[in-house]
């Protein structure tokens, strides 16, 4: 893994790092070629020593026992000894043949694997999140710089501590130890920390300016870090782009998705239900539910998209419709109280009316709620989020994003032949 510190510790040894020109399947080559012979050696080694076995064994007459109190007793159990050590030595060395011959056809099969193209997209949108993360650092960096800068800057001294206290309690600068430091706790103290002389115990008190001369110093030293940090994964994703259309790209990139329309993951047809974007790119879609999968509605990455059906305007209109948002739902303050004073007087009705264990007085048995039986669930509950997720039924639109109700293509009962597609329209349609 590249870091910066990694690099300037080769350029200090090395001078210079000059540009790889192998790929990760020609470096997998080279390794498994590595590993092959390493495979020849052990077997080289556990026929030598299989060889050594024969060479004793043959010596010994067929069945000769060792003769106890001969004077060859000593000599048949050195051999019988040799015999079994060698034996031990052959096992161990074609079983380190074999751990060999299996790391070669791993080496291999993870460089083909981290070349496919859904592999190498997902890696492009793991190395684009980097990029934004280590850009809102720098960010922040340069607006706490700026801060910190104007507070240096301020001639009123009182004014200046309060903006300094303000500012450092919210952003995370750490002080540098301090000789006078507690020695056996190897903690810094926090820029807030150090201006309310918080943990007088562990640390010594800082001054106002000891904290702008540490702000004013670490910031402009970790904003060129991040600077790196966005260059390397600049040049890291234009190298991913540049490798994945080499191989063809994704399937998906021939495609205009809308919502509506129906693509094929896995095994199935799913319908779309939102276009995810990230930026201009398209990073994923939310389709219905698949198979087996619990939830009412499913998140695919763009790289599981074999391929797609264009919807008809009515699909469309009806994925939109049914995916619409009811207006917003709030309770009014007079039944919120009601509500609230309604539960409290039936707990401490139910608090008196409780049914203790005489063997554990400090743990009640469970009794019914009064406002739980015999009540509808709207009535029970007050609902903490003003909007109710919108399940619509069959008949008012022919998608229904919930899952329920979808009929089961072929592939559920095996009548599929295996390899083949299943048709579109044995995704989630309307009935006729």
């Amino acid at each position: 893994m590249w870091t910066h510190s990694r690099e300037d510790l080769l350029i200090e040894l090395a001078g210079e790092i000059e540009d790889e020109d192998r790929s990760l399947v020609d470096r997998a080559e080279e390794r498994a070629d590595r590993f092959s012979d390493y495979k020849e050696s052990r077997i080289e080694d556990a026929q030598r020593a299989h060889d050594a076995v024969h060479r004793i064994a043959d010596n010994i007459p067929f069945g000769q026992p060792i003769l106890v109190g001969h004077h060859s007793e000593r000599h048949a159990r050195k051999d019988a000894e040799r015999i079994e050590n060698g034996m031990r030595k052959t096992v161990q060395m074609w079983q380190t043949a074999r751990y060999w011959e299996q790391r070669a056809a791993g080496a291999l099969h993870h460089a083909k694997y981290k070349a496919l193209p859904g592999v190498r997209h997902r890696r492009i949108k793991g190395l684009e999140a980097d990029k934004r993360k280590q850009e809102r650092n720098k960010q922040e960096a340069e607006m706490w710089l700026k801060l910190w800068t104007k507070c240096a800057n301020e001639p009123d001294k009182e004014l200046q501590a309060k903006v300094a206290l303000r500012i450092a309690a919210m952003c995370h600068l750490h002080m540098p130890r301090k000789e006078g430091d507690r020695e056996d706790f190897q903690h810094t103290p926090s820029a807030y920390d150090a201006l309310q002389g918080s943990f007088p115990t562990l640390y010594l008190p800082r001054t106002l300016d000891e904290v702008l001369a540490v702000a004013l110093e670490t910031y402009p030293r970790v904003i060129p870090t991040y600077d790196r940090w966005i260059d390397h994964y600049t040049n890291r994703i234009a190298y991913e782009k540049a490798m994945l259309g080499e191989t063809g790209g994704l399937a998906a990139d021939r495609f205009n998705f809308e919502v509506g329309g129906k693509v094929f993951i896995g095994d199935e047809w799913l319908v779309i239900l939102k276009i995810n974007k990230t930026g201009d790119a398209i990073s994923s879609l939310t389709t219905t539910p698949r198979r087996y999968f619990y939830g009412s509605k499913y998140k695919a990455g763009i790289e599981s998209v074999k391929d797609y059906q264009a919807p008809k305007p009515e699909e469309t209109a009806a994925v939109k419709a049914a995916s619409k948002l009811p207006p917003d739902v709030q309770l009014s303050r007079r039944r919120l109280q009601t509500h609230d004073d309604r539960r409290m007087e039936a707990k401490e009705d139910v608090r008196r009316s409780t049914v203790y264990d005489s063997r554990r007085d400090r743990y009640p048995r469970s009794v019914p709620h009064p406002l739980d039986m015999g009540r509808k669930l709207e009535d029970r509950f007050c609902l903490s989020h003003r909007r109710q997720a919108y399940r619509p039924t069959p008949e008012a639109s022919s998608v229904d994003p919930s899952g329920a109700h979808r009929p089961r293509d072929a592939c559920n009962d095996g009548a599929r032949p295996e390899g083949t597609k299943p048709s579109p329209d044995a995704a989630h349609t309307a009935p006729a």
